[in-house]
């Protein structure tokens, strides 16, 4: 767990500029992570992916995003709605006559439009999530029997709850009747479903149907898996969302204190705006708040639903 007094010391800087207390936090807890695929795999081959660059993992990120949030936008048309939302940002930041804060808020509202769909993503994940555990317990359990996914699924699709129910049948019809690689089949659901233990049921998947044998006996850790995932996921969430908190409440100060000092103080204003010293207390200012928010995303980041 990181100290958390590098972000104080952050805090007091805005509290100089100011003239207001604004504290931000960051904690970024060590997690008990469970077995690796890798490990569970041992015995058959595994061949890890090559390793993609930044740009190629940060389109994969956002074509995921849109994919599990059932939007139907191309990469192309994504990064032209981010780059008017940050057109927006840019007129914002120009009212207050600060070319770095404009700078600053092009970035920020170029964000947006991604923020926005990963939350409706992530609500569709939670639905799906709730109903997964369950589903792919019913379908490992016939798979030992049938020894064929397909089958295993056909078989129990009624048992199912939407939408999990309609991503598994678009699966089988893709894999039985439109005749498409049962790898790539696999990989698009996957993708649609984003959970992570899912994701190694599907490579676990993949070997047996490659290789066959008795790596299908690897599949029965996966609703422990599943179990233990859910309770550390919780275990993470009860411990940070206090620090989580504190950091919004004490982020907003920042703009707080600047809307005060505008409604309270006419000089405080215009030294802000119309000075390159009060320009550059602005962007700092902005700045510690952006950063809070960045700090507060990593550490909700630690949930991986």
């Amino acid at each position: 767990m990181f100290s958390i007094y590098f972000i104080f010391f952050l805090s007091t800087l805005a509290i100089v500029l100011l003239l207001m207390p604004v504290n931000l936090n960051f904690i970024k807890p060590k997690l008990k992570k469970p077995v690796t695929l890798e490990k569970k795999v041992e015995k058959w081959e595994y061949i890890k992916p090559r390793e993609k660059s930044y740009i190629e993992k940060i389109n994969e990120k956002i074509k995921n995003t849109l994919i599990q949030g059932g939007f139907s936008i191309k990469l192309s048309e994504f990064y032209f709605i981010s780059f008017v939302s940050g057109i927006v940002g840019w007129l914002v930041g120009s009212a207050l006559k600060n070319f770095l804060v404009s700078l600053m808020l092009f970035a920020v509202f170029s964000y947006l439009p991604y923020k926005y769909f990963y939350t409706i993503a992530n609500s569709y994940k939670k639905r799906i999530n709730a109903q997964l555990e369950n589903a792919v317990s019913i379908i490992i359990a016939a798979f030992q029997s049938r020894e064929d996914l397909i089958l295993a699924i056909k078989d129990n699709i009624n048992n199912f709850q939407e939408p999990l129910k309609t991503y598994f049948i678009e699966f089988v019809n893709k894999v039985d009747k439109f005749g498409m690689p049962f790898d790539e089949s696999i990989d698009e659901l996957a993708v649609k479903i984003g959970h992570p233990i899912f994701d190694d049921f599907v490579k676990l998947a993949k070997i047996h149907y490659e290789k066959g044998g008795d790596t299908k006996y690897a599949l029965l850790d996966i609703p422990e898996d599943f179990r233990d995932h859910k309770l550390i996921m919780s275990e993470i969430d009860a411990e940070i969302s206090p620090v989580k908190i504190l950091g919004y409440i004490f982020a907003a100060t920042i703009p707080a204190t600047l809307l005060f000092q505008r409604l309270t103080n006419k000089i405080y204003y215009d030294l802000l705006v119309n000075t390159t010293i009060g320009r550059i207390t602005v962007f700092v200012a902005f700045l510690i708040f952006f950063i809070t928010l960045y700090q507060i995303k990593k550490i909700d980041s630690q949930i991986k639903i």
